[in-house]
């Protein structure tokens, strides 16, 4: 049962406690108002320091993705997949190999915009990546599932996408907007 002396008491005990407390400091030489302004200080640059690294961790991309790097041929792939996901296809178009196909990136861009019209792409996954002993061109499985426009009815296919690495631009799928799928 609580009685109020025990309250009484304890308020007394707090405030002898302090006391002695500040007593010890000012003895001390010692502030303890920039002790805790220490204390604090090392609290939010600990908070600081891990929301930062989280921050690192934590950033990936695509629908499914791994995060990969758009410098290596699967991280290429899965940029041009995220970008039709989105239906961005002048992005989805900047990742192809144009180099005597006769389509520029804004010709590839209209023919992902005609193909897609008919079915989309909900999700897709890396399944494999090769790359040939000269490091010049590379073979990229995803599985991707498509969906139709009335989002209906979804199939999944491993799609191979084969890459070259070109000097000036890096990675590029071989291939247009109208065969690549």
């Amino acid at each position: 049962m609580f009685k109020f002396s025990d309250l009484t008491i304890g308020v007394a005990v707090a405030n002898r406690s302090e006391a002695m407390e500040a007593e010890t400091i000012s003895k001390n030489g010692r502030n303890l108002k920039s002790q805790k302004s220490r204390k604090n200080f090392l609290n939010y640059l600990v908070i600081a320091v891990f929301a930062i690294s989280a921050s690192f961790t934590s950033c990936g991309g695509g629908s499914g993705s791994g995060g990969r790097s758009s410098s290596t041929p699967s991280g290429v792939c899965e940029k041009l997949l995220s970008a039709l996901v989105k239906k961005d296809y002048k992005t989805a178009a900047s990742y192809l190999y144009t180099y005597g196909t006769g389509y520029s990136i804004e010709d590839n861009a209209k023919l992902f915009e005609e193909d897609f019209s008919y079915f989309g792409i909900s999700k897709y996954k890396f399944q494999n990546e090769q790359i040939s002993a000269d490091g010049k061109k590379a073979t990229v499985i995803f599985n991707i599932t498509y969906i139709d426009n009335e989002n209906t009815k979804e199939e999944a296919y491993d799609k191979d996408f084969q890459l070259i690495k070109t000097e000036s631009e890096g990675w590029k799928i071989e291939g247009d907007g109208r065969t690549l799928f």
